[in-house]
């Protein structure tokens, strides 16, 4: 399964450090919101855990093990974790805005400002 994590802007995550290119193995039960390697399978998702901040890092990632899977969003934990590459800001701003001319995140439709909007901008 593959995703994104977002990180602190020195790359570590409750106080774990990453890498870029490193994989990682949780030894023990994975549960989610307490143990194990989360991630969001909606680069979006990301940000109901972390700041809307181009300072924060976000890489792809992709689970090599067991995984569990959240009901409310795409938050997901595994025991084994590969951290691929890190994004570009534009290149999350991409994934995070779906439509035309959106700005803010999570927008979708055309023309959209802010945070979460959904429809389009219509001229009367």
């Amino acid at each position: 399964m593959r995703g994104y994590k977002a990180f602190n802007p020195d790359m570590t995550c409750m106080g774990f450090q990453y890498e870029e290119g490193k994989e990682y193995v949780h030894n023990g039960d994975i549960k989610l919101c307490e143990s194990g390697f989360h991630f969001c399978t909606n680069a979006s998702d990301c940000f109901s855990y972390y700041d809307f901040d181009p300072e924060n890092i976000v890489c792809r990632v992709e689970s090599l093990g067991i995984t569990k899977t959240n009901e409310v969003n795409s938050k997901v934990v595994t025991d084994h974790i590969k951290i691929g590459k890190k994004l570009e800001w534009s290149e999350v701003l991409e994934l995070v805005n779906t439509g035309r001319e959106n700005t803010g995140f999570c927008n979708s439709g055309r023309r959209n400002s802010g945070h979460r909007n959904s429809g389009f901008f219509l001229r009367w």
